[in-house]
């Protein structure tokens, strides 16, 4: 019976760490943790124009912003992230950090997915955190989610038309959605099921990531993402 058993259980968060009690009730009964107005408004305004420029070029899906912005690195060793970060997911790094930018108009989904099928990592202690860079609005690609996904383990997945990974969500309840705004910090339990839809607005929905593991989770980290890394490090000169 174990072989048909995930062992990449979800790890309640407990009371008294970090957070009040309605954190740790979203993140453990939801997969979700929304923190509210945490991060300065000056540093999100500085990073949406980096995000916005020409320096990254006009793609929809930038890698490693932190390894080419030191405004996005500070970002991301900041108090404001790495306390809570730490208090969820223990001493973390990065496997992905990202800026994605939701095209308007576009019907180009991203489909009902885990993130933790990416990573392949021998626990669930693997959790993305976003930091909006304009609203993620019902307008323009809100995040939908179902509830308590997380608790499931890593579901089975297939390979949608866009290369992208999409599992079947036909015997699930009602998802919700959650709108969050430039000035809050979003992390996300890495097996919740969830996905966002088109962009319906006029205007690109910007939008910093990074997955990130606890350091005691072995990752296999999926190939294309070590290539981008390493492609990015060279032109970096760096090692």
């Amino acid at each position: 019976m174990d072989r048909f058993i995930d062992k990449r259980v979800f790890e309640p968060l407990e009371s008294g760490n970090f957070f009040n009690d309605e954190d740790v009730k979203s993140w453990n009964d939801n997969g979700i943790l929304l923190m509210r107005n945490a991060i300065p408004l000056e540093r999100v305004e500085k990073m949406r124009e980096i995000a916005a420029g020409s320096f990254y070029g006009d793609y929809e899906w930038i890698t490693a912003p932190e390894l080419l912005s030191e405004e996005i690195m500070s970002h991301y060793t900041s108090p404001e992230v790495q306390k809570p970060l730490q208090a969820l997911n223990g001493e973390s790094e990065v496997i992905q950090g990202f800026i994605y930018r939701k095209r308007p108009r576009t019907d180009v989904p991203k489909n009902w997915h885990q993130d933790g099928v990416y990573w392949g990592g021998d626990t669930a202690k693997v959790v993305a955190i976003f930091t909006p860079l304009t609203e993620m609005s019902k307008k323009n690609g809100v995040l939908w989610y179902y509830p308590g996904s997380h608790k499931l383990g890593r579901l089975y997945h297939r390979a949608a038309p866009n290369y992208n990974l999409i599992c079947d969500v036909s015997a699930f309840s009602e998802p919700q959605c959650i709108e969050i705004f430039p000035g809050d910090l979003f992390f996300m339990h890495s097996h919740l099921v969830h996905a966002s839809f088109a962009n319906e607005s006029d205007a690109d929905r910007l939008s910093l990531g990074f997955h990130v593991y606890n350091k005691q989770t072995n990752i296999e980290i999926n190939q294309p993402v070590i290539d981008d890394y390493k492609r990015i490090r060279a032109e970096m000169g760096a090692v």
